[in-house]
């Protein structure tokens, strides 16, 4: 039997080795020893600050609810 498959991407959740700006806002400074969200696309990972990673995953969790919904529905 085929495994199942996962739309989400390669997320991560870690703490910052460095300090650094997130990479949606650079007015967000990511501190050394912070909590942040890792996205890897291609070869090197994106780093975002927690508060745009909360509003980035509540946003997907919404939309991917729509599509469950939708999918039940038939």
């Amino acid at each position: 039997m085929p495994r199942a498959k996962s739309f989400i991407k390669s997320l991560t959740v870690d703490h910052a080795k460095k300090s650094h700006n997130c990479q949606h806002n650079q007015n967000h400074r990511i501190s050394m020893g912070d909590i942040r969200l890792g996205l890897k696309e291609g070869r090197s990972p994106e780093y975002y600050c927690k508060d745009c990673s909360i509003k980035f995953l509540e946003k997907s969790t919404e939309s991917i609810m729509k599509l469950l919904e939708a999918l039940k529905r038939g």
